[in-house]
C-alpha cells in the first residue's frame, strides 16, 4: 500500500510540475512577443584601429544615416566610446525611438549623423525551431508517464488477483484483456 501511495504521490507532483512549465512556457512565449530590444542596426566590432561598424544593413536606422561598412565609430552624444560594449549599454539606456547623435569617420573625414534607435529584428525562424524541439520532447516525456503509470496499473492489478482466489476466473481474465488492451499499454 505504501508503494503505491508513492507512486501515486510522484505521479501527481510530475503531473503538477509539467503543468508548471507548460505555463510558465505559455507565459515566457508572450513576453518574447511583446518585448522589443532596441537597436542601432550595427554589428561594432573592436579592431586596432578602434570601433568598426562590422555588419550592417542600409535598411536599418543607421544604414538610413550614411554609416558604411568598415565606418569607425569615436563619439555618441559628444562622449568618446572605448569599446562596442560601451556602443551597445549607451543603446540600450537610451532605449526605443530615441535619438543619438554619432560622431563616425570615414576614410579620414570625420561627421556627425543623428541615429533613432528602433526595435531589433527578432530570429523568428530560430526560436520557433527551438520552441518545436521542445514540444516533440514535452510530448513524448508526457507519452512515457503515462505508459508508466498504466503499467503500474496492470501490475498492481495482476499481484492484487494472484493474492485474491475468490476472483471468479472469467472476471479475472476479461479484466486483464481490457487492461492489456488499453491504448497506452
Amino acid at each position: 500500500m505504501k508503494q503505491n501511495f508513492r507512486v501515486s504521490l510522484g505521479a501527481v507532483v510530475l503531473a503538477l510540475v509539467t503543468l508548471a512549465a507548460v505555463i510558465f512556457a505559455i507565459l515566457n512565449f508572450d513576453q518574447r512577443a511583446r518585448f522589443e530590444s532596441p537597436d542601432d542596426g550595427v554589428a561594432w566590432r573592436d579592431m586596432d584601429k578602434g570601433i568598426v561598424a562590422w555588419k550592417l544593413d542600409l535598411n536599418t536606422p543607421a544604414g538610413r544615416a550614411g554609416i558604411r561598412q568598415g565606418d569607425r565609430l569615436l563619439e555618441i552624444n559628444g562622449q568618446p566610446v572605448a569599446n562596442a560594449l560601451q556602443v551597445t549599454k549607451r543603446v540600450w539606456r537610451a532605449g526605443l525611438w530615441s535619438q543619438l547623435r554619432y560622431k563616425v569617420e570615414r576614410a579620414g573625414d570625420a561627421f556627425e549623423t543623428p541615429v533613432v534607435v528602433a526595435p531589433a529584428e527578432k530570429p523568428v525562424s530560430a526560436e520557433n525551431y527551438l520552441r518545436f524541439v521542445g514540444l516533440i520532447y514535452l510530448f513524448i516525456g508526457i507519452f512515457i508517464f503515462v505508459r508508466r503509470c498504466c503499467s503500474i496499473l496492470l501490475w498492481c492489478f495482476q499481484r492484487e488477483a494472484r493474492e485474491r482466489q475468490d476472483w471468479p476466473p472469467g472476471l479475472l481474465w476479461s479484466m486483464r484483456r481490457r487492461l492489456r488492451s488499453c491504448w497506452c499499454i
